[in-house]
């Protein structure tokens, strides 16, 4: 599953608060990208660097780049890679972290919307 959840508050932005994890605690999914603080990863590379593992940079820039790029600028290309390197089948989009992009939803079917959040099943493109 992709989302583009990453911060506690919602809203992402550089330097946020990278904690957030309630996206696949409530949709039980492995993300491609979630909220990076306590990731082994993310704790090694920012005690080494001296930064706050809180508000570290992600340790996985390309999948932060895809995540971002499925929900506020999406393309075939990255949905058909996220869904060829991660499996993704599914979006989490979330419109207080950043904006949703209208064209998603020609490239993607969405399944739920409400206030907040939508989510969209990505097409098989396969075959």
């Amino acid at each position: 599953m992709v989302t583009n959840v990453f911060c506690s508050p919602a809203a992402y932005q550089p330097g946020c608060v990278h904690e957030a994890f309630w996206v696949s605690a409530l949709t039980g999914r492995r993300l491609v990208l979630g909220g990076w603080a306590y990731t082994a990863r993310n704790l090694t590379e920012s005690s080494e660097a001296g930064i706050s593992y809180r508000r570290s940079p992600t340790p996985w820039p390309e999948r932060l780049r895809l995540s971002l790029g499925a929900v506020r600028q999406p393309t075939p290309q990255i949905l058909q890679r996220l869904q060829r390197d991660y499996d993704a089948r599914w979006i989490f989009a979330d419109g207080r972290a950043t904006a949703i992009s209208a064209r998603l939803g020609r490239l993607a079917d969405l399944r739920f919307r409400n206030l907040d959040v939508a989510i969209y099943e990505l097409r098989n493109t396969e075959g």
